[in-house]
């Protein structure tokens, strides 16, 4: 065994070893981003993303998802180079958010309804926050202005728009709408299809919140670590918000400054965060898309949010307030971190920069001129 392999070998454990000792040691910090990530579940996800699931899981159970496609066949096919199903999937995603568009392509995917390319598309098209989400929990809940949350949803969906028609195929999409069930399955009675869709949509719902409280506990050491190192708080709720949406979105606002928080929360609408992405990508067929895709198409969706969200206010005139009571409720976390917490940060990113960044393209730069 070489010298570099030997220690290519010994160094994750070590690095894994350390950081299990230091969670253990600042469990306070995890506890208290466990404990925003409830009130985050309660306030703000159960009441904006729990209806829309069981509405998407009934549209499936009954297949009333298939009528639309016939109604939207022509204008999909001509304006967005769709077929009638990618179309329906990809506006209820746009209306209803994550996880309800995954859902629908899916679920037309499964029966042949949609080829993997627009299923693709379609997939990552539709991965954006709900029209609820963003007009009463963030508009109306933290920036005390459904005409903000308004605009924050006319932004993410007009940069949605643009990138669907940038990525509109040459040729026209001859997909079909498929004859078949979806998912097979016959069609059942209303009584049948609603409690199920209850009883599988709380599944989903309970799968959604584990992301969102995994990764607050993330987002709540990430602040910490920041206020360690002195780093400003809007440039932290950014942080944040590429890991988690919600957890982001509130940091912005709590950070004091209105106009940063509203050009941040725009960029995170767009964006999604990481935490949406990966829930999108567990619901997506195996193989049909790679996480690099979605990420670099989200974080162009994000740039775009942000220009529109500009371009808007200033039409508009709408001025930017968060309400003191969202300033209040809404808290940074102030653990301090124990010194092996630093020192164990900064020696993994120069063992990551140094094996990652300089060492493996340096060999295989090295192996091509050989």
């Amino acid at each position: 065994m070489t010298r570099k392999g030997k220690w290519g070998r010994i160094l994750p454990p070590v690095i894994g070893l350390l950081l299990l000792v230091f969670l253990t040691q600042s469990g306070e910090i995890a506890a208290d981003g466990i404990k925003k990530g409830l009130a985050l579940v309660e306030g703000v996800l159960a009441p904006a993303l729990f209806p829309p699931l069981v509405f998407a899981t009934l549209l499936i159970k009954l297949r009333l998802y298939e009528g639309a496609a016939p109604l939207l066949a022509r204008p999909a096919r001509t304006l967005f180079g769709l077929s009638g199903s990618g179309l329906a999937a990809l506006l209820f995603g746009w209306v209803l958010g994550v996880p309800v568009g995954a859902l629908l392509s899916t679920a037309a995917y499964r029966t042949g309804a949609l080829d993997v390319k627009e299923y693709r598309r379609v997939l990552v098209l539709s991965t954006t926050p709900s029209m609820g989400f963003l007009v009463s929990a963030v508009g109306g809940g933290l920036f005390g202005s459904r005409a903000l949350g308004w605009l924050l949803y006319l932004a993410t969906l007009g940069s949605a728009l643009l990138l669907t028609l940038l990525s509109r195929p040459r040729k026209e999409n001859a997909c079909k709408t498929a004859k078949k069930p979806l998912n097979g399955a016959e069609k059942c009675r209303f009584a049948d299809a609603f409690t199920g869709a209850v009883r599988d949509s709380l599944s989903a719902f309970l799968h959604v919140a584990a992301f969102v409280l995994i990764f607050s506990a993330l987002c709540a050491y990430l602040s910490c670590f920041a206020a360690a190192f002195a780093i400003p708080a809007k440039v932290t709720a950014l942080l944040c918000g590429l890991f988690e949406l919600t957890a982001g979105v509130t940091a912005a606002v709590a950070s004091g400054e209105p106009t940063a928080a509203f050009l941040t929360v725009a960029f995170l609408a767009g964006f999604a965060g990481i935490s949406i992405c990966l829930q999108a990508l567990a619901l997506a067929e195996e193989g049909t898309l790679r996480a690099g895709v979605l990420f670099g198409v989200k974080l162009v969706h994000g740039v775009l949010a942000v220009l529109f969200a500009m371009a808007l206010q200033k039409l508009l005139g709408i001025g930017v307030a968060p309400t003191a009571s969202a300033l209040q409720t809404l808290g940074g976390y102030t653990h301090p971190v124990p010194h092996l917490g630093k020192w164990l940060l900064l020696f993994g990113l120069c063992y990551l920069f140094i094996n990652r960044v300089l060492t493996k393209p340096l060999v295989h730069f090295i192996r091509q001129r050989g």
